[in-house]
């Protein structure tokens, strides 16, 4: 039988040492970016559509927090390029801005799912 194990997203022991072993905390970080993230890759792909350069920007450098926090070092570094794409030229290269969104939802999606298990995992 083979058995396949998947790169985690998140990166729990930078969360643990974050929290300080205080389980409210880890409950409500945790909880918040389950929330969160979802909406804030709604808000993305609003913004892209509609060409809101600035908007996504702004999205983008919101969800650098809450990312940062998970220990998404790869992640972080997508919404740094998605950020800069956006305000950083006159014309934002939006396939470019697109695929990092792609590469970027994919991963949070995973991530949500890691955090879903991770609450039940530990008992928060």
């Amino acid at each position: 039988m083979l058995v396949t194990t998947r790169k985690k997203v998140i990166r729990f022991r930078y969360l643990k040492s974050a929290a300080m072993g205080n389980k409210s905390f880890l409950k409500e970080v945790i909880g918040i970016f389950i929330l969160q993230i979802p909406e804030d890759l709604v808000l993305l792909e609003k913004s892209l559509l509609e060409k809101n350069w600035n908007t996504l920007a702004d999205y983008a450098h919101k969800m650098k927090s809450s990312i940062n926090v998970m220990g998404m070092k790869e992640s972080e570094r997508l919404l740094i390029e998605i950020e800069t794409a956006s305000i950083k030229t006159i014309t934002p290269d939006e396939k470019f801005i697109a695929a990092k969104i792609k590469t970027l939802k994919k991963k949070c999606i995973v991530a949500v799912d890691e955090a879903k298990e991770l609450m039940i995992e530990w008992k928060l």
